[in-house]
């Protein structure tokens, strides 16, 4: 039937013929699968100045059944380009796939040629796991281009130091701040010698006399009732120690509760008062490391109990050939001058 048509007709015949077969061959082909985790990424300009920012493009495709483990953009790293910031967007979805676009600016510190390392993006697909990779990028690094003025080779001298003017307020208002600092230190510095001055005219007193005083004052002050049972505690502790130290010598900063207790009755302390320094320590231990809080009736009476302690072992009074006993200053604490009577004995 070809053969009785004309020149024309058949070379027409022939092409739709072969189109007809191309079409068939295309359609029978199956198409290149992509694969589980893909990867685009492109500078927007391979070329660079000294400490330019660069912005760097990477587009993410994936399978939708894949699952994926972007890095976070504040983890990324592109040694040895520093990473300003980066973000990571989630793009449209299309057909199969899903898409996501990091955006990162880079800058160089380094001249040349610099190599952008890719980016690895792990993921996990049937039960097995793979890792994709952005394709290493070339950014070409150059110095700060010299300006339009200069010569080739040629030295340029430093430029002369500018002058700020500083305003005439600021300068007043410098001075007379100067001048109220001033002014302050030197009432600082008078009330510190007319306190030492008055300080040192007041007699010193004996231990038992310190301690007594010390402990009116703590029981006045009624720290308990405002919260303040710790430092109530602590001061207690102190006049008790430093009583202790500056009637008997004993050394109260090198021996521990069972070590201060054993001390007093080897030296054959009342049964009765000895529990009842044991139980000051005890509750301010308790306070002091447990966070506890005995009421406050409770706390108060200790302050009764060292009272006993130190009437009860008063001094005799001495004879008028007797050595003058140790006497502590009234503006000394009770741990200054356990610290010398220590290093005494």
């Amino acid at each position: 039937m070809i053969g009785s048509l004309g020149p024309s007709s058949t070379r027409r015949a022939y092409r739709r013929v072969i189109l007809a077969l191309a079409l068939a061959l295309f359609c029978s082909t199956p198409a290149i699968a992509a694969g589980p985790v893909d990867t685009k990424s492109h500078l927007e300009s391979d070329r660079a100045v000294l400490g330019q920012v660069v912005r760097l493009i990477v587009d993410v495709s994936y399978d939708p059944g894949a699952t994926v483990t972007p890095p976070e953009p504040d983890a990324l790293k592109f040694d040895p380009l520093e990473v300003r910031d980066a973000v990571l967007t989630p793009m449209p979805a299309t057909p199969g796939r899903k898409n996501l676009r990091y955006t990162v600016r880079l800058v160089a510190w380094d001249t040349g040629d610099v190599t952008v390392p890719p980016l690895r993006i792990p993921y996990k697909l049937d039960g097995r796991e793979g890792m994709a990779e952005s394709a290493p990028l070339k950014l070409s690094v150059a110095a700060m281009p010299p300006a339009p003025t200069d010569k080739q080779g040629e030295i340029r001298d430093v430029k002369p130091i500018v002058q700020v003017a500083i305003p005439a307020w600021m300068i007043a208002a410098a001075s007379v701040a100067g001048l109220i600092a001033l002014g302050l230190l030197g009432g600082l510095i008078s009330w510190l010698l007319r306190r030492r001055k008055r300080v040192a005219q007041m007699p010193p007193l004996l231990p038992h006399e310190w301690a007594l005083q010390e402990l009116a004052r703590l029981e006045a002050e009624r720290l308990p009732t405002l919260q303040r049972t710790p430092e109530h505690y602590e001061r207690l502790t102190g006049i008790v120690r430093g009583y202790l130290s500056g009637r008997f010598h004993i050394p109260v900063l090198e021996r521990t509760t069972s070590e201060l207790i054993n001390e007093m009755r080897a030296r054959n302390f009342d049964e009765a008062l000895v529990r009842e320094v044991r139980a000051i320590l005890d509750e301010a231990d308790l306070v002091k490391f447990a966070r506890a809080v005995p009421p406050t009736e409770r706390a108060e009476a200790q302050v009764a109990a060292a009272r006993r302690l130190v009437q009860a072992t008063l001094p005799p009074p001495p004879a008028e050939d007797a050595p003058r006993p140790p006497r502590i200053h009234p503006n000394g604490s009770a741990y200054s001058h356990a610290r010398v009577q220590g290093k005494e004995a």
